[in-house]
């Protein structure tokens, strides 16, 4: 059977095209990765928490070895984004072990809607503080990439990060995490 030309440069062309997304994807992974190193990340002065979406509280960050902090923006499903059953199961596994240092976990939200913030948070029982910045202050403070698989970050306890990546999606990232805080 004779193989007609074209589907043959079509199928070439796609491998080609796709292998050179994927370099592209890493050269820019990478690039990300070497420029947040060791970078420190600061915090907005004025954020205001909440536990449960019920009221906010009055919260100073506790010492801590480590900082897992994550920044969801309002673009696309936030309840998708939030996944508070695996932050759940993530901080227990971490803390579970009491050679572990500390850990502490961040979550800055940015809304399009506070209210279904905070019904999601009361709603799944999530505990762990939230901030719920309307204004957007964490990433005007520290221009987080625009690419959302960057948008957590495992600090030291001078807010340096040493890693980056999220750890509830990607397994590699987590094993990572689990790594260096032990």
């Amino acid at each position: 059977m004779k193989q007609h030309p074209i589907i043959y440069l079509t199928i070439v062309f796609g491998i080609s095209l796709a292998l050179t997304s994927c370099n592209q994807t890493t050269a820019t992974g990478n690039h990300i990765v070497s420029k947040w190193k060791s970078k420190e990340i600061l915090f907005p002065t004025n954020s205001i928490f909440t536990i449960e979406g019920k009221d906010s509280i009055d919260y100073s960050f506790p010492i801590t070895d480590y900082k897992i902090v994550s920044y969801v923006d309002s673009v696309g499903c936030l309840s998708c984004k939030l996944e508070f059953a695996r932050w759940e199961g993530l901080m227990q596994e971490i803390i579970q072990d009491p050679a572990k240092p500390n850990v502490l976990l961040l979550l800055y939200i940015h809304p399009k809607n506070r209210k279904e913030v905070e019904n999601l948070l009361f709603f799944k029982s999530f505990t762990h503080p939230i901030c719920i910045d309307e204004q957007n202050e964490f990433d005007k403070l520290n221009q987080v990439p625009k690419e959302e698989q960057y948008h957590t970050f495992l600090l030291d306890k001078h807010n340096k990060v040493i890693g980056i990546g999220n750890p509830i999606y990607n397994i590699k990232i987590k094993e990572l995490y689990l790594k260096l805080i032990q």
